[in-house]
């Protein structure tokens, strides 16, 4: 049994409007199939249709991330009336409009605050160029830290044996239940020459006992801290939109990702591992105690298993933050104790998984930046 025309072309005009979601869209899809056979009604027919064709024709990711883009834009326009419309750049600070005819995604893309492959789920939005660029640079460098400081990679060496030397990968320490560390070498043949590796064998075999390696951890340090610092910037502009990113606070911290090569006070602000008892979640903070230290502290959970929560100090409304920093050095505003008085900042989106569960339709609320730590 056939599908009337006008079925079929009323539904697809219809997917243009709706977009169908999740579970409920594949069962949809599942009754639309069925309805090309004939086993349902004219009324379900037209209805399974009309749910099929926005499942077919609609682009979740594009409509969502035309919703993220308004939702800026629309926060944008509080600070720039001037520039209504248009998506400002938190890390560029250029201002982007979709031209007709061009898809959104060549203009800006969603940019995720913890790499993804650290589990991270929290997104923004930054412009394609910013994207693509500047942040797959600094990005590996932070996820090969992460995952090598957690044992969670391998590190990559040369084997010398006498005279002979090989590629190998480094594992460990593994937990035994001695108390000395123990390490395995693995070789790997397809970095290593066959001769040498049966060079090696019979050293081992004729009992030497001196093994000599070198090794790449895999990552720049000053890197991996310019990835961490840029995933704080972002959760600020998440947290608190525009508001953060026109202020001068913000400015020094965009200086510093601009000159990587130029170390700045503002990389004194990170640390690698917070203390425990550490925050469940990825979010921001303010630290209100000791009072010469007030000042904003981005907490980025990078590992669950076992738990890595990093943290980064930004200065409040106005301040370029060299004083706070110099501050940070003294023994009243050590890490530790910065922590024993935090005060949770609620999220710039309205629901914490942003770019996911964005409405086009919802207008922003942001917190106001100068009056949260003002």
């Amino acid at each position: 049994m056939g599908v009337p025309h006008d079925v079929t072309a009323r539904a697809f005009r219809d997917a243009l409007e709706v977009l169908g979601c999740g579970q409920v869209r594949r069962n949809l899809m599942y009754c639309a199939l069925r309805a090309w056979g004939g086993r349902l009604s004219a009324g379900e027919r037209d209805r399974s249709l009309t749910i099929a064709g926005r499942c077919l024709l609609a682009r979740p990711s594009e409509q969502r991330l035309a919703a993220l883009f308004e939702l800026y834009s629309n926060d944008f326009a509080r600070y720039r009336p001037q520039l209504k419309g248009r998506f400002g750049c938190p890390l560029c600070t250029k201002h982007f409009g979709i031209p007709p005819n061009t898809p959104i995604k060549e203009i800006v893309a969603p940019d995720h605050i913890v790499p993804k492959a650290l589990g991270g789920t929290l997104t923004t939005l930054t412009c394609r160029k910013c994207n693509n660029t500047v942040g797959s640079r600094l990005e590996k460098h932070l996820i090969q830290r992460v995952l090598v400081s957690n044992r969670k990679r391998p590190i990559k060496i040369r084997v010398k044996v006498g005279g002979a030397e090989q590629g190998a990968e480094l594992h460990g320490p593994i937990p035994t239940t001695g108390e000395t560390p123990v390490f395995v070498i693995k070789g790997v043949r397809q970095w290593s020459d066959e001769r040498e590796v049966e060079k090696i064998i019979q050293a081992l075999k004729d009992g030497a006992k001196t093994i000599h390696f070198t090794g790449n951890l895999g990552f720049a340090r000053q890197r991996s801290d310019l990835a961490l610092l840029r995933a704080a910037y972002l959760m600020m502009f998440r947290t608190f939109g525009y508001s953060y990113v026109l202020d001068s606070s913000a400015t020094a911290v965009r200086a510093q990702l601009d000159n990587p090569r130029n170390i700045m006070p503002i990389l004194s602000g990170i640390m690698w591992s917070v203390p425990e008892p550490a925050p469940a979640e990825t979010h921001v903070a303010i630290v209100t105690e000791p009072e010469p230290c007030r000042c904003f502290l981005v907490l980025l959970e990078l590992h669950r298993d076992p738990r890595q929560v990093a943290g980064v100090v930004l200065p409040g409304p106005g301040s370029d933050g060299l004083a706070l920093y110099d501050l940070l050095r003294t023994p009243s505003c050590q890490g530790e104790k910065m922590l024993q008085s935090l005060s949770v900042v609620s999220g710039f989106l309205p629901l914490r998984r942003g770019l996911g569960n964005s409405s086009s339709r919802r207008r922003p609320n942001p917190k106001n930046y100068s009056a949260v730590n003002g």
